[in-house]
């Protein structure tokens, strides 16, 4: 009988295997959560690198052009100096931007005073849209680029171009991508941005 007794498990052990089983079922839990919402993330970060890339191509396409002349260059619809974006040198130098404001040209605001609020309208493509338009329109090549971005499906998106000065020979382009409907994160994603310097002709 002693022998029995001796082989059997005491209601304590068999609790403690119960919880250590039921933290380990737990754990497998929260880990199916992460990874699910991290393939989630993934999944918007291909989007938004996918829309990124068909937004900057035909604008790289364009300003890269050799046949863009100087002039063009200079004259694109840049905000001027006056107005531009501090430069956060000290000396007070400017820079040019497109649209006006930069990337807070995308919020809105709502109320007054400490009730101010602001937020991103439920369509920027429009300010977006316009940028593009003024930066493909300095491609004189002759080339059919498209003259409006061909959105996903739920996507938008917010475009700044920028530049130092008007005689400077480099524009920064940056592309901030986000589903419709998480709009107001729009600020919060990372930022797709390139160079494009001038390849034309500086004597025209």
């Amino acid at each position: 009988m002693n022998r029995i007794f001796q082989r059997a498990f005491t209601l304590i052990e068999v609790n403690l295997a119960i919880f250590i089983m039921a933290g380990g079922v737990l754990a497998m839990i929260s880990l199916y959560s992460l990874g699910f919402r991290e393939s989630r993330q993934s999944r918007e970060d291909v989007a938004s690198a996918a829309l990124a890339d068909t937004v900057l191509n035909p604008l790289v396409v364009a300003l890269s052009d050799p046949k863009l002349k100087w002039s063009e260059w200079r004259s694109l619809p840049f905000a001027n100096l006056s107005s531009g974006i501090d430069a956060g040198d000290g000396g007070g130098a400017k820079i040019q931007v497109m649209p006006d404001k930069g990337w807070l040209e995308y919020f809105e605001t709502r109320g007054s005073g400490s009730s101010k609020t602001y937020y991103v309208p439920s369509d920027p493509v429009g300010k977006a849209g316009a940028v593009y338009r003024n930066l493909v329109g300095a491609d004189k090549s002759g080339r059919s680029l498209p003259s409006a971005v061909t959105l996903p499906a739920g996507m938008t998106f917010a475009l700044v171009a920028s530049r130092e000065s008007e005689n400077s020979p480099v524009i920064t382009l940056g592309v901030r991508c986000v589903r419709r409907n998480l709009r107001n994160t729009l600020m919060s994603q990372p930022v797709f941005s390139t160079e494009v310097h001038f390849q034309g002709d500086p004597n025209q």
